[in-house]
């Protein structure tokens, strides 16, 4: 993205991120990422060249990217713990057939379900976390789901308080999920093919 500023002579990020925490580096090795500096879209809030002069606003879009947000850094709050991606051990002769197949598909110009230079082991490792990833947001949408209707029935009997419980016990959801899944791998074999 930078490259295409540069062409008219804006430079953005002017330094490189790294990635030091040792459980997010486990799990982006695992699924094959050798490089750990780079460019992040974080960075950019603190660039004094950079200044918001328009907002694009989709409600629904960014209560859905805020779900994806909270599931993922829950998710990297296990690697941190220790947790790993673990995948079904049957799942590994079936990978190296989709292997071989991409490798064969690639080669005709097809399109393939593993990426060029990308391994078995590192493609079940990502298979592995969309899966648990989206096992924990079915649940916290199923938690949100129950908490608007908790709010519309309050307003509708005139009270605006609510109970503040909801929200707590939608986070500890989300972290008894993310651990759950990550021990244990029935998880991986319930929840079909991921979606992201």
């Amino acid at each position: 993205m930078s490259s295409a500023y540069a062409k008219v002579g804006v430079t953005l990020w002017m330094g490189l991120s790294s990635i030091s925490s040792p459980g997010v580096f486990s799990w982006l090795s695992g699924m094959g990422v050798r490089q750990f500096e780079a460019q992040q879209p974080s960075d950019l809030e603190y660039d004094p060249q950079v200044r918001v002069v328009a907002e694009w606003r989709n409600p629904e879009t960014l209560f859905m990217d805020h779900v994806d947000n909270v599931v993922t850094e829950a998710m990297l709050q296990g690697a941190e713990r220790g947790e790993t991606l673990r995948y079904p051990w049957y799942l590994l002769p079936q990978g190296r057939v989709a292997k071989l197949y991409s490798v064969v598909a690639h080669a005709l110009g097809f399109h393939s379900p593993i990426p060029e230079g990308l391994a078995t082991d590192p493609a079940l490792q990502i298979l592995t976390f969309n899966v648990i990833h989206n096992a924990i947001k079915r649940h916290v949408l199923l938690e949100a789901d129950a908490f608007r209707r908790q709010q519309a029935l309050l307003r509708r009997n005139g009270s605006c308080s609510g109970s503040p419980s909801r929200p707590r016990r939608t986070i500890a959801v989300i972290g008894r999920t993310s651990r759950r899944c990550a021990r244990n791998s029935e998880c991986a074999r319930s929840s079909g093919s991921p979606e992201r």
